[in-house]
């Protein structure tokens, strides 16, 4: 079985791109802490894998106090819950922070400063 950052990276890049997008990040960052620390209950864990567990279930159990169920957060788990990864949720609110802390568009900055340099250093040499 692939590693739980394996698993769990593209829905962090997901929720990075909504949030993002959606100029929502602080809100969702709180409600995927929310549900990665109900993710992370004991109590909770073997819910995702019971068949008697509706995925909506899980959604309204991981879903934060003020979020709609029509929320673009709250469709969000419904996909995780739908795919069976709830558990993955501690390693996407990892993942997705870690991108808020090392945006894209720096690295984009750096990667074409790198090329140009390449660049240049390509041209000298000739």
């Amino acid at each position: 079985m692939a590693q739980a950052i394996t698993l769990a990276r593209p829905y962090a890049r997901a929720a990075f791109e909504v949030a993002q997008a959606a100029g929502a990040m602080d809100a969702w960052l709180q409600a995927l802490a929310f549900a990665a620390a109900v993710a992370a209950d004991p109590r909770v864990g073997g819910l995702g894998a019971d068949p008697r567990v509706l995925p909506a279930q899980l959604v309204a159990l991981h879903l934060p106090p003020g979020v709609a169920q029509e929320a673009p957060f709250a469709r969000f788990l419904g996909e995780l819950a739908e795919q069976g990864r709830m558990a993955l949720l501690p390693e996407v609110v990892n993942d997705a922070s870690r991108n808020v802390l090392s945006p894209q568009p720096v690295m984009t900055c750096i990667s074409t400063l790198v090329k140009l340099f390449q660049l240049a250093t390509c041209d000298d040499a000739t």
